[in-house]
């Protein structure tokens, strides 16, 4: 669902419209979750009030409890089998996993079940640790998910779901666009010390995808304005 802002700051422009999956504006169906009321969730920005956004056509949010993300991810282990693919939603958490990588459920361990959570482990296809299940690290895919996959099984190139024991860098299909992050946050970062931008940008921002100086060499040549569009390419995705 698309919402318009009405006011500006450091993430939001007034007047531009943003993607929501989540927002809590039904005073009379509170339950358990008092904090939210109020709380919209706007995608890759985090939670800001309802009252500060509008639907697209200028009219205050209906008051309802409007969240997609039930239908997408499961809130229990035991809603998972053997056989499901799975999706990474971090970078940073697993040093063999990418963020938006699908993944094979070898096994799954139940380790502990109570009237409000079920605990336990997933084992991922060629990957011999047990990884703790959490919709914070993973999700499962959606339904129209699964039936995109499978078709593509049929009429595309097969996928492979297992663990590649790869550097993230080398599994990511916007290296680029990694790189051009890694550089602009070095730049402007002023504890830089003594490191030039690259080796700092690697110390600080580039160790989750172990990346080298080597791994620059390929935007050294190339002039500001391609650099700029490069960026923006990914960026309109």
């Amino acid at each position: 669902m698309k919402v318009k802002s009405l006011k500006s700051n450091r993430k939001l422009i007034k007047g531009h419209t943003y993607e929501t999956d989540y927002f809590s504006n039904d005073p009379n169906n509170v339950g358990n979750n008092r904090w939210y009321l109020g709380r919209i969730y706007l995608k890759d920005r985090g939670y800001y009030q309802c009252e500060d956004f509008t639907t697209t056509d200028g009219q205050p949010l209906p008051q309802i409890i409007y969240d997609v993300r039930s239908n997408i991810e499961p809130t229990k282990v035991s809603d998972i089998k053997k056989g499901d693919i799975i999706v990474c939603k971090l970078d940073g958490r697993f040093k063999y996993l990418i963020k938006g990588g699908k993944y094979r459920i070898e096994d799954v361990n139940v380790t502990s079940t109570t009237s409000y959570q079920t605990i336990g482990d997933i084992k991922l296809e060629g990957y011999k640790r047990w990884l703790s299940w959490n919709t914070w690290n993973f999700r499962k895919l959606s339904l129209q998910e699964s039936r995109d996959l499978a078709l593509s099984q049929i009429f595309d190139q097969e996928e492979n779901f297992s663990v590649e024991f790869k550097r993230k860098f080398e599994q990511s299909k916007t290296k680029e666009k990694i790189l051009i992050e890694t550089l602009a946050k070095s730049i402007l970062d002023k504890y830089r010390h003594e490191l030039d931008i690259i080796d700092w940008g690697i110390e600080k921002n580039g160790l989750i995808y172990s990346m080298t100086r080597e791994d620059f060499e390929p935007l050294m040549d190339k002039p500001l304005k391609e650099i700029i569009q490069i960026y923006e390419n990914f960026s309109n995705e």
